[in-house]
């Protein structure tokens, strides 16, 4: 929506070039490249961002965040009431799952905002403060509870062969989910969980394909927009899933 490129004579940038890209504007200035994106977070998250964005910078990891406007805001208003951030940007690809050497340098990637956010609690404060990421238990057993399907196949009693097909079907996912939350309650996970919380380790939160871009040798770090404290483990947990779903455990 064009009525949204208003929001850049809020910064205090010299635009070269803009262009469309997945829905959103790229902006080229002399030295940078930001992008432009509708944002629902507000402010406070804003500000979060750009501190672990920054942070993250000074240490040596390529990242995105959002840039402040002219008034020191991270959050921009356009005139018909939406809000934007101006993140930092780069002319890169994403990371193809179909070659090994980007996962391993994906993978690689990942452990070094581990480590660089290794003992940060210093950063946080009640301004800047990080929501915790989800026990996993807590995520299987809602999921389990969401197949409500399952319920009312169940409770039906002339069952067409379709409905007694899927029944199966569900049921082995179910049996899989409960296998599953058994399993991690009889293991350390709980309590490592909780001492990852107490210790304020920080979690990407979302880390997958489309977190990681490649430019000229460097790998960059994405999309942290779901950032907490948790079991960092839970990122790795993320990444391999979904490198297993896309490759049909290939790798």
């Amino acid at each position: 929506d064009e009525k949204s490129l208003p929001v850049l004579e809020q910064y205090d940038i010299n635009l070269k070039e803009i262009f469309r890209t997945k829905g959103n504007y790229g902006c080229v200035t002399e030295k940078d490249i930001y992008i432009l994106q509708e944002y629902n977070d507000g402010e406070k998250k804003g500000g979060t961002h750009n501190l672990i964005g920054t942070y993250l910078e000074k240490n040596g990891l390529c990242c995105d965040y959002p840039i402040p406007n002219k008034e020191g805001k991270y959050v921009s208003v356009s005139i018909d009431g939406y809000t934007y951030i101006l993140k930092k940007w780069f002319n890169a690809r994403e990371c193809d799952i179909s070659l090994k050497t980007d996962i391993m340098k994906s993978v690689s990637n990942l452990g070094k905002f581990h480590s660089i956010t290794e003992n940060t609690y210093d950063l946080w404060n009640d301004e800047y403060s990080l929501h915790n990421i989800d026990n996993i238990i807590n995520v299987y057993e809602r999921h389990n509870r969401e197949i409500k399907v399952r319920n009312y196949i169940n409770k039906r009693k002339n069952k067409s062969k379709f409905e007694l097909d899927l029944q199966v079907e569900i049921g082995k996912y179910y049996r899989q989910g409960e296998q599953g939350i058994w399993e991690l309650k009889n293991s350390s996970y709980e309590q490592l969980y909780k001492e990852a919380i107490a210790n304020k380790s920080v979690c990407h939160g979302v880390f997958n394909h489309h977190s990681v871009l490649f430019e000229d040798g460097k790998t960059i770090v994405i999309n942290m927009k779901k950032f907490g404290y948790g079991l960092q483990l839970y990122d790795f947990y993320g990444y391999l899933r979904k490198i297993m779903e896309k490759n049909e455990h290939r790798h």
